[in-house]
C-alpha cells in the first residue's frame, strides 16, 4: 500500500512540474511577443500559460500589464486581484494594482495599495513616486512634496519626482524651488521638452526673462511643432517690449498652425499696438471665428473699437468678454473699462 501511495505522489509531483514547465515556456513566448508589441498575441500565450498553471503569478502579472496597454483596466485589475491572493507578500503586485487604479482615477484606492507595497518594501523609490503622483492628483500637495522627497532620497536620479515636485512648487508660487527642481530634472533627462517649458514659465514668473526665452527657444529646437512653446516665446517678446520679434513669431506660428485661434489674437493685438488697426482687427475677428470662447480676444477687440471711438461696439465686446469669464481668468480689467465707458 505504501509503495502505491509513493507512486501516486510521484505521479502528482511530475504532473505539477510538467504543468509549471509548460506554463513557463508559454510565458516566455508571451514575453517575446510582448517585446515585439504584439499585445493580443501575447495575451493568448499568457492565457494558455494560466490554463496550464492557474497559480502562475508571473503570468497574471504580465497579462495585467498587457491589458493595461490595451486599455482593458477592468481585466488588468481582475488579474492583479488574483495575484494578490496568491502572493500577498509581493510588493510589486500591490504597486501594479495601485497603478491600474490610478489609471482609473481611483487615487484613494491606489494609495492604499501603495501603502501595502511600502509595508513590504519601505525603501522603494518607485512606490513613493507613484504614491506622490496619486496625492498630486488628489490635490494633497504637501503630502505629495514629502512623498517625492522620499522617492528622491532613495533614488536621486528619478527626474520625474523632481518634475512633479517642481510643478507643485510652481503652483504655490515658490518659483526658486520650482526652478531648482526642474534644473535637477533636466540634468538627468535633457530630452524631455516639458522640463524646459516648465522651467521657462517659472523663470518668466520670477522675472528672469532672458533665461525664460532661452528655455522656450530650446523647447522649440527640440520639438519644432510645439506650438505652445512658440506661442509662449512670442508672449515673452511682447512682455519684454520686443514687438517686432513677437510679431514674427506669431506670423510663423500661424503659417505652421493656421487653426490656432489665440495666435491670431496675439498677432492682432500686436499689430494694433504698432498702429496697424485694420489689420489687427481682422486678425482678432479671425481668432474669434476659430475659438469663440476666447474672452481675451473680446477684450482686445473692445480696445480697438475704443481707439476708433466706437463705444457701442466696444461695450458689446466687453459684455461678451465678461460672459465668457474674463474676470475669473484674467482679472477685473474689463469691469473697470466697462465702468469707465459703458454708462
Amino acid at each position: 500500500m505504501k509503495s502505491i501511495y509513493m507512486l501516486l505522489v510521484g505521479i502528482f509531483i511530475s504532473t505539477t512540474v510538467l504543468a509549471q514547465n509548460t506554463a513557463q515556456k508559454l510565458l516566455d513566448e508571451g514575453n517575446a511577443l510582448f517585446s515585439q508589441k504584439k499585445y493580443p498575441e501575447a495575451i493568448k500565450k499568457y492565457d494558455a500559460a494560466l490554463q496550464s498553471d492557474p497559480k502562475s503569478v508571473p503570468a497574471l502579472f504580465k497579462r495585467s500589464t498587457t491589458k493595461v496597454i490595451l486599455k482593458d483596466y477592468n481585466g488588468a485589475l481582475a488579474d492583479l486581484d488574483k495575484a494578490v491572493q496568491l502572493d500577498p507578500k509581493n510588493p510589486g503586485v500591490y504597486l501594479n494594482r495601485g497603478n491600474v487604479r490610478g489609471s482609473r482615477k481611483e487615487y484613494e484606492l491606489a494609495i492604499k495599495d501603495y501603502d501595502m507595497a511600502l509595508q513590504l518594501d519601505p525603501k522603494s523609490a518607485v512606490v513613493y513616486y507613484e504614491k506622490g503622483v496619486a496625492a498630486f492628483y488628489l490635490k494633497k500637495y504637501d503630502d505629495a512634496i514629502a512623498l517625492f522627497g522620499k522617492s528622491i532620497e532613495f533614488h536621486k536620479e528619478n527626474e520625474k519626482s523632481y518634475y512633479f515636485r517642481g510643478r507643485i512648487y510652481a503652483s504655490k508660487k515658490q518659483h526658486e524651488k520650482a526652478i531648482a527642481d526642474f534644473t535637477e530634472a533636466i540634468k538627468l533627462n535633457t530630452k524631455y521638452v516639458d522640463l524646459y517649458m516648465s522651467r521657462g514659465e517659472s523663470y518668466r514668473l520670477s522675472g528672469k526673462m532672458e533665461l525664460s526665452i532661452k528655455d522656450f527657444q530650446t523647447a522649440m529646437q527640440m520639438d519644432p511643432d510645439n506650438y505652445l512653446a512658440e506661442n509662449n516665446l512670442g508672449y515673452l517678446y511682447t512682455e519684454t517690449g520686443d514687438l517686432d520679434k513677437a510679431i514674427a513669431v506669431f506670423k510663423k506660428l500661424i503659417e505652421k498652425k493656421p487653426k490656432i485661434g489665440y495666435a491670431y489674437n496675439n498677432l492682432g493685438y500686436l499689430l494694433f499696438k504698432k498702429g496697424k488697426v485694420a489689420e489687427g482687427k481682422e486678425m482678432i475677428l479671425k481668432s474669434l471665428e476659430l475659438t469663440n470662447n476666447n474672452s481675451y480676444a473680446n477684450k482686445n477687440l473692445a480696445e480697438i473699437y475704443l481707439s476708433e471711438k466706437d463705444t457701442k461696439n466696444a461695450c458689446l465686446q466687453m459684455e461678451e468678454a465678461l460672459k465668457k469669464g474674463y474676470t475669473k481668468d484674467y482679472g477685473p480689467e474689463v469691469e473697470k473699462l466697462k465702468e469707465q465707458y459703458c454708462k
